[in-house]
């Protein structure tokens, strides 16, 4: 499969995944049947302003029917689900799907807690079936292999009850999942990485508009890690 198709699908997916995180937050029943539009004018859109990032990148940034702006989160999230399609190359074709799957919900989740600062559970629970499934061979018969992420998952829920304003619940429960993928020596290097990358992101913000970031969204930063943190074991 070259390159190419797979930089497309991943774009595809990274349009159906925003849009799965802000029907996951939204207030309102998800709305399976409803067809693309334009949030401003309402127009239904057509295949040919759907084309990922191409769309985006002809028009401009903005609706063909009236000219409003587009969210230029509509182009992110495209882009970075192409490049983290992309990314699955580096990994052993073998673990393909089951990577693909873990990204693909670790994408959702980060868009839903940049969205709404908040993850659903039921997000939580879909992940950790998944590495449960995927890792199956390696938890159901090396039992010391859940130690490190019963370990990160009470050391993190301390800090949470002393100190809340330092972590979120869905932090918690995404590093302590994820700690089930990764061997021992990795948690604190995944804790290192994502605090890294998050103090880095607030410097910048400072930066660019000489206003601190009271509260960062650190779902993505958490992401961000585990993906470089595979990188290098593989």
């Amino acid at each position: 499969m070259s390159k190419l198709l797979i930089f497309i699908i991943g774009t595809c997916l990274g349009s159906f995944g925003l849009w799965l995180a802000q029907q996951s937050v939204s207030p309102y029943p998800f709305e399976w049947t409803r067809r693309s539009r334009c949030e401003t004018c309402h127009h239904i859109l057509h295949l040919v302003d759907l084309f990922p990032i191409i769309s985006y990148l002809t028009r401009r940034g903005r609706c063909s029917y009236c000219a409003a702006k587009i969210p230029s989160i509509c182009f992110w999230s495209e882009l970075s689900a192409g490049v983290m399609a992309l990314y699955l190359l580096i990994l052993p074709k073998e673990q393909w799907s089951c990577f693909a799957t873990i990204f693909f919900i670790l994408f959702v989740m980060s868009w839903c807690d940049v969205l709404d600062g908040w993850v659903p559970d039921k997000l939580q629970w879909v992940l950790l079936v998944v590495c449960l499934w995927s890792f199956r061979q390696i938890l159901f018969t090396l039992w010391l292999a859940w130690v490190p992420a019963l370990l990160l998952f009470t050391s993190l829920c301390l800090i949470l009850t002393f100190r809340p304003h330092w972590i979120g619940g869905a932090d918690v429960k995404l590093l302590s999942i994820l700690a089930l993928t990764l061997p021992a020596e990795s948690m604190p290097w995944l804790l290192f990485i994502s605090s890294i990358s998050a103090l880095t992101y607030i410097g910048i913000q400072f930066i660019w508009t000489k206003q601190w970031v009271t509260c960062v969204r650190f779902v993505p930063f958490i992401t961000l890690s585990y993906i470089v943190l595979l990188y290098f074991s593989h």
